[in-house]
């Protein structure tokens, strides 16, 4: 996993339209999260996570992209798409 020279820890991916994908990319959240250890965070990530790429999917337009990033006090989720809303 790519760390920055603040610490920060990242991950990003981009992502096929494809509602199948919503799966097996929580699990990819899941191990990212195992290996930063932040398991703790682990069910309500991957929950927003599966939520935010169906939408992404159902109501936005390709590209998709996921990133997660961690510091030592901040965890953030971001799903972006490039439909008009």
């Amino acid at each position: 996993m790519p760390q920055t020279p603040d610490g920060v820890r990242t991950v990003c991916w981009d992502l096929p339209n494809d509602v199948s994908m919503v799966g097996k990319t929580r699990g990819m959240v899941r191990e990212t999260l195992a290996m930063w250890t932040l398991d703790e965070f682990a069910d309500d990530v991957v929950l927003v996570v599966g939520e935010l790429l169906a939408n992404a999917i159902n109501y936005g337009d390709p590209p998709i992209r996921l990133s997660v990033w961690a510091s030592t006090t901040d965890l953030c989720v971001r799903v972006t798409d490039h439909g008009d809303e």
